[in-house]
Protein backbone atom coordinates (compact mmCIF):
# COMPACT_ATOMS: atom_id res chain seq x y z
CA UNK A 1 0.00 0.00 0.00
CA UNK A 2 2.89 2.36 0.82
CA UNK A 3 4.49 1.68 -2.56
CA UNK A 4 1.17 1.95 -4.38
CA UNK A 5 0.44 5.38 -2.88
CA UNK A 6 4.00 6.55 -3.64
CA UNK A 7 3.78 5.40 -7.26
CA UNK A 8 0.40 7.08 -7.74
CA UNK A 9 1.64 10.43 -6.41
CA UNK A 10 5.03 10.15 -8.14
CA UNK A 11 3.42 9.26 -11.47
CA UNK A 12 1.25 12.40 -11.34
CA UNK A 13 4.39 14.44 -12.01
CA UNK A 14 5.86 12.18 -14.72
CA UNK A 15 6.36 14.13 -17.93
CA UNK A 16 4.71 17.26 -16.61
CA UNK A 17 7.56 19.76 -16.38
CA UNK A 18 5.38 22.49 -14.84
CA UNK A 19 4.23 20.11 -12.08
CA UNK A 20 7.77 18.87 -11.48
CA UNK A 21 8.86 22.48 -10.99
CA UNK A 22 5.92 23.18 -8.68
CA UNK A 23 6.66 20.04 -6.62
CA UNK A 24 10.33 21.01 -6.38
CA UNK A 25 9.40 24.54 -5.36
CA UNK A 26 7.07 23.22 -2.64
CA UNK A 27 9.31 20.37 -1.48
CA UNK A 28 12.52 22.40 -1.25
CA UNK A 29 11.72 26.11 -0.91
CA UNK A 30 8.23 26.49 0.60
CA UNK A 31 9.58 25.54 4.01
CA UNK A 32 12.05 28.42 3.98
CA UNK A 33 9.23 30.80 3.01
CA UNK A 34 7.14 29.52 5.92
CA UNK A 35 9.97 30.02 8.42
CA UNK A 36 10.52 33.59 7.16
CA UNK A 37 6.77 34.28 7.29
CA UNK A 38 6.54 33.02 10.88
CA UNK A 39 9.45 35.22 11.92
CA UNK A 40 8.03 38.30 10.17
CA UNK A 41 4.59 37.86 11.72
CA UNK A 42 5.92 37.24 15.21
CA UNK A 43 8.34 40.16 15.06
CA UNK A 44 5.50 42.37 13.85
CA UNK A 45 3.34 41.14 16.72
CA UNK A 46 6.17 41.70 19.18
CA UNK A 47 5.94 45.40 18.39
CA UNK A 48 2.24 45.29 19.29
CA UNK A 49 2.60 43.30 22.49
CA UNK A 50 5.42 41.67 24.43
CA UNK A 51 3.71 38.25 24.59
CA UNK A 52 4.91 37.27 21.11
CA UNK A 53 8.38 36.33 22.42
CA UNK A 54 7.30 33.27 24.42
CA UNK A 55 5.05 32.16 21.55
CA UNK A 56 7.93 32.33 19.07
CA UNK A 57 10.24 30.47 21.45
CA UNK A 58 7.56 27.80 21.97
CA UNK A 59 7.02 27.35 18.22
CA UNK A 60 10.72 27.31 17.35
CA UNK A 61 11.73 24.95 20.15
CA UNK A 62 8.83 22.57 19.45
CA UNK A 63 9.67 22.38 15.74
CA UNK A 64 13.39 21.98 16.47
CA UNK A 65 12.73 19.21 18.99
CA UNK A 66 10.57 17.34 16.45
CA UNK A 67 13.33 17.64 13.85
CA UNK A 68 15.99 16.41 16.29
CA UNK A 69 13.87 13.46 17.42
CA UNK A 70 13.15 12.55 13.78
CA UNK A 71 16.86 12.44 13.04
CA UNK A 72 17.53 10.42 16.18
CA UNK A 73 14.93 7.88 15.05
CA UNK A 74 16.51 7.79 11.57
CA UNK A 75 19.88 7.08 13.17
CA UNK A 76 18.52 4.36 15.48
CA UNK A 77 16.18 2.78 12.93
CA UNK A 78 17.57 3.15 9.39
CA UNK A 79 15.05 2.90 6.55
CA UNK A 80 15.59 3.16 2.82
CA UNK A 81 14.26 5.92 0.64
CA UNK A 82 12.14 5.11 -2.43
CA UNK A 83 15.05 5.80 -4.79
CA UNK A 84 17.10 3.07 -3.08
CA UNK A 85 14.28 0.52 -2.95
CA UNK A 86 12.75 1.18 -6.37
CA UNK A 87 15.25 1.51 -9.23
CA UNK A 88 12.70 3.17 -11.53
CA UNK A 89 12.19 6.12 -9.14
CA UNK A 90 14.36 9.12 -9.92
CA UNK A 91 13.86 11.85 -7.32
CA UNK A 92 13.17 15.39 -8.53
CA UNK A 93 15.70 16.75 -6.03
CA UNK A 94 18.35 15.38 -3.70
CA UNK A 95 17.06 14.00 -0.38
CA UNK A 96 18.55 15.18 2.90
CA UNK A 97 20.19 11.85 3.74
CA UNK A 98 20.06 8.11 3.23
CA UNK A 99 17.36 7.29 5.80
CA UNK A 100 13.71 8.08 5.20
CA UNK A 101 11.60 7.37 8.28
CA UNK A 102 10.27 9.59 9.72
CA UNK A 103 10.31 12.61 7.44
CA UNK A 104 12.27 15.35 9.18
CA UNK A 105 10.57 17.96 7.01
CA UNK A 106 7.10 16.68 7.93
CA UNK A 107 8.03 16.50 11.63
CA UNK A 108 9.50 20.03 11.67
CA UNK A 109 6.82 21.82 9.66
CA UNK A 110 3.84 20.05 11.20
CA UNK A 111 5.25 20.71 14.69
CA UNK A 112 5.79 24.36 13.80
CA UNK A 113 2.25 24.60 12.41
CA UNK A 114 0.67 22.88 15.40
CA UNK A 115 2.63 24.98 17.89
CA UNK A 116 1.53 28.16 16.12
CA UNK A 117 -2.04 26.82 15.91
CA UNK A 118 -2.14 26.57 19.70
CA UNK A 119 -1.60 30.32 20.04
CA UNK A 120 -3.11 31.60 16.77
CA UNK A 121 -5.77 29.39 15.18
CA UNK A 122 -6.11 31.26 11.87
CA UNK A 123 -2.39 31.53 11.13
CA UNK A 124 -1.84 27.96 12.38
CA UNK A 125 -4.43 26.63 9.92
CA UNK A 126 -2.51 28.18 7.04
CA UNK A 127 0.72 26.68 8.32
CA UNK A 128 -0.91 23.24 8.56
CA UNK A 129 -1.88 23.58 4.90
CA UNK A 130 1.71 24.60 4.09
CA UNK A 131 3.13 21.61 6.00
CA UNK A 132 0.74 19.31 4.14
CA UNK A 133 1.84 20.74 0.77
CA UNK A 134 5.53 20.35 1.67
CA UNK A 135 4.99 16.76 2.83
CA UNK A 136 2.93 15.77 -0.21
CA UNK A 137 5.52 17.36 -2.51
CA UNK A 138 8.29 15.30 -0.96
CA UNK A 139 6.35 12.10 -1.69
CA UNK A 140 5.50 13.28 -5.21
CA UNK A 141 9.19 14.05 -5.75
CA UNK A 142 10.14 10.48 -4.85
CA UNK A 143 12.26 11.31 -1.79
CA UNK A 144 9.84 9.94 0.84
CA UNK A 145 7.35 7.15 1.27
CA UNK A 146 3.84 8.19 2.36
CA UNK A 147 4.41 6.43 5.71
CA UNK A 148 7.53 8.55 6.29
CA UNK A 149 5.35 11.64 6.13
CA UNK A 150 2.68 10.11 8.37
CA UNK A 151 5.44 9.17 10.84
CA UNK A 152 6.65 12.78 10.77
CA UNK A 153 3.10 14.00 11.40
CA UNK A 154 2.65 11.59 14.33
CA UNK A 155 5.98 12.70 15.77
CA UNK A 156 4.94 16.36 15.39
CA UNK A 157 1.67 15.74 17.23
CA UNK A 158 3.49 13.94 20.05
CA UNK A 159 6.24 16.57 20.30
CA UNK A 160 3.76 19.46 20.28
CA UNK A 161 1.61 17.83 22.97
CA UNK A 162 4.68 17.16 25.14
CA UNK A 163 5.98 20.71 24.63
CA UNK A 164 2.58 22.16 25.54
CA UNK A 165 2.40 20.00 28.66
CA UNK A 166 5.86 21.09 29.80
CA UNK A 167 5.19 24.74 28.96
CA UNK A 168 1.93 24.71 30.91
CA UNK A 169 3.76 23.38 33.97
CA UNK A 170 5.67 26.67 33.97
CA UNK A 171 2.91 28.91 32.58
CA UNK A 172 -0.56 27.38 33.15
CA UNK A 173 -2.38 29.84 30.87
CA UNK A 174 -0.12 29.34 27.86
CA UNK A 175 -1.72 28.31 24.61
CA UNK A 176 -5.22 29.53 25.28
CA UNK A 177 -6.44 31.58 22.33
CA UNK A 178 -6.66 35.25 23.03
Amino acid sequence: MNELALRYLYDLTAGRVWLEQLVTLAGVYLGWAIVVLVLIIYFYRARERLAAGPELIFAASTASAAWLIAHLIKWLWPSTRPLAALPDITPLFAPGGANAFPSGHAAFFFALALAVYLVDRKFGQWLIIGATIISLARVMAGVHWPLDVLGGLALAIFTTAAALFLTRLINPGFGHER
